[in-house]
């Protein structure tokens, strides 16, 4: 118990530089080293009503926001709690071989890296089926362990075909009239997204809007799979809303905004294709990773759990 609770403050600590527990990494190239952002290179300029916080507007609840038991999802339109939202996900590698992640246990090496690629077609109820994004409702127990209270509180969970959770870890997202983020997902096989440019979208929305995040990776999310860096390595992540479009899905037809963006670092080069919806959020993501191979993740169900009365 004492593990699970170090681990989720871990998480948590390292969010907004919004960063996650598992591992995920890539070889370094030769391309000079970043500098850090200033706040006289900083593309979000300041605005009304919101800190400023690492790249990211994080609101100031309202007076009626402040006497509800979570202010900072008061207003939330999109990731309420008590919401799930359901991923399936597929991989090709640079050789062009179509796979998922399948667990393996093995006693001497980290839950995280306790994995192999199994091809797609074979998996079994040992792969991990699917990403799951559960919204908190209220102050979750294990708040008074997280040092973060100006956040959405969400589990980020992988499951086999039997449910089977399989890396659980709780993270902060954000959601509100300035902006959006999401962080990505992680755990095993996922740990190689946290490389890639992170779901964010700016207000309002528009065609042509740019914008730029830089983020830091963990060392922990290295992994021999894609690379090893010994330090935190800073990614600069730049956005642009490139299109709106219609998106077939599980839901029907729906209007996206089609968010284009490019990572680059000293562990190397990644981008996001990312297809946003008012009413979804997320709803379908391509990352192209620091390894060059590719990641497609489809929101595939949205499930609400009512809150239990009394």
């Amino acid at each position: 118990m004492y593990q699970k609770l170090l681990l989720l403050s871990i998480a948590l600590f390292s969010l907004l530089g919004c960063n996650e527990t598992p591992s995920d990494n890539a070889s370094q190239s030769q391309q000079p080293k970043l500098q850090k952002i200033g706040k006289e290179e900083q593309t979000s300029p300041p605005k009304e009503g919101f800190k400023l916080k690492e790249g990211i507007y994080i609101e100031r609840p309202s007076p009626e926001a402040l006497q509800s038991e979570t202010p900072y999802n008061f207003d939330n339109q999109i990731y309420t709690g008590g919401k799930t939202f359901v991923y399936d996900y597929v991989m090709t590698r640079k050789n062009g071989q179509v796979v998922t992640c399948k667990i393996v246990e093995q006693k001497d090496i980290p839950m995280r890296k306790a994995w192999t690629y199994f091809p797609y077609d074979e998996r079994d109820e040992t792969c991990i089926k699917e990403h799951q994004i559960q919204v908190l409702e209220g102050e979750h127990p294990m708040i008074k362990y997280l040092p973060r209270k100006d956040l959405t509180y969400a589990n980020f969970e992988s499951h086999t075909p039997k449910g089977t959770v399989q890396g659980a870890v709780m993270q902060g997202l954000v959601e509100n009239e300035a902006n959006i983020y999401v962080p990505n997902p992680s755990g095993r096989i996922f740990n190689l997204t946290q490389s890639a440019p992170h779901l964010l979208v700016q207000k309002p929305l528009e065609v042509g809007k740019e914008w730029t995040w830089v983020n830091k990776v963990p060392s922990k999310y290295s992994d021999p799979r894609w690379g090893d860096w010994q330090a935190d390595e800073e990614m600069r992540f730049n956005y642009k809303i490139s299109a709106k479009t219609s998106l077939d899905t599980p839901f029907g037809l729906l209007d996206c905004w089609e968010i284009k963006a490019s990572g680059s670092g000293l562990i190397g080069s990644s981008a996001l294709t990312a297809y946003f919806n008012e009413k979804y959020g997320f709803v379908q993501m391509t990352y192209k990773n620091i390894d060059q191979s590719t990641m497609v993740m489809k929101l595939t169900a949205v499930n609400k759990t009512e809150k239990k009365q009394g």
